[in-house]
């Protein structure tokens, strides 16, 4: 039987399909980061939250840690749907808020899913090539949210991890930094996208890591970073880093990450 062990928690994985099965259960390089922070950071009195969450292998973990509760938005309807499944396979109902939302810089309105290689818009690329192992065919029609909206319906005081990996979507309407720099006891782990260093907006976005604490995570463990408009390279190469934490300065108790 297909399974995620982690933390002594055993997910049944049974209804997944095998080419969507090894993201979840052995994960990839760019996911270990998080698993490794969300380890140190998540509480049993604290919720999570995954913007991007693909196919929910952070969510699923901060459960397995006895997170209190996990919310999700991810803008692909058939990640959405392998969630669903496995949830429904686990008889988890509770604790666990998911909706099926485009990061836009609009809310409200409704963006199309493109072909394979096509991009709309920064953050809503195509179903993805794993849309072929499935024969998904039709274009799929998405309703889009604003970050700072889907922030704000969150209850922020009871969270104190979120994960964002849109593909670029993090650069509309940058507010949403502003609106989380002034929560307390908050740590942000962002995936930044190489395309999206080169724009003006990329500039801005950086500007705006001032507001935290900002660290790059390097070797396994979080080094503080202070150059907001020159990124370091990674020690793979030189392409720039693209995991970056950020933290409020009012946080109140230290982890002991790394």
């Amino acid at each position: 039987m297909k399974s995620l062990i982690f933390n002594k928690m055993k997910y049944n994985l049974s209804c997944v399909p095998d080419y969507y099965t090894p993201f979840i259960n052995n994960s990839y390089k760019d996911m270990a980061t998080v698993i490794t922070l969300i380890k140190k950071i998540v509480r049993k009195d604290k919720a999570v939250v995954d913007i991007g969450f693909h196919l929910g292998e952070c969510l699923l973990r901060a459960l397995a840690l006895g997170a209190s509760h996990v919310y999700g938005i991810e803008a692909s309807k058939t990640n959405c749907g392998i969630l669903k499944n496995v949830l429904k396979e686990n008889n988890i109902n509770k604790s666990v808020s998911i909706i099926n939302k485009a990061v836009y810089k609009s809310s409200g309105n409704e963006v199309e899913m493109t072909e394979p290689g096509d991009m709309y818009c920064p953050g809503v690329f195509t179903l993805c090539e794993i849309n072929k192992h499935i024969n998904v065919k039709d274009k799929e029609k998405i309703k889009t949210i604003t970050m700072l909206d889907y922030l704000k319906s969150l209850p922020m005081q009871d969270i104190n991890f979120i994960k964002i990996d849109i593909e670029g979507a993090e650069q509309w309407n940058l507010e949403w930094l502003d609106y989380l720099a002034v929560q307390k006891n908050l740590y942000i782990h962002l995936d930044l996208h190489e395309w999206a260093y080169k724009g003006y907006t990329a500039i801005k976005l950086l500007e705006k890591f001032q507001l935290f604490d900002c660290f790059i995570i390097r070797y396994g463990k979080l080094t503080p970073y202070n150059d907001f408009y020159r990124l370091p390279p990674t020690e793979a190469g030189n392409s720039p880093v693209k995991h970056i934490v950020l933290k409020t300065r009012e946080y109140g108790e230290e982890s002991n990450y790394g």
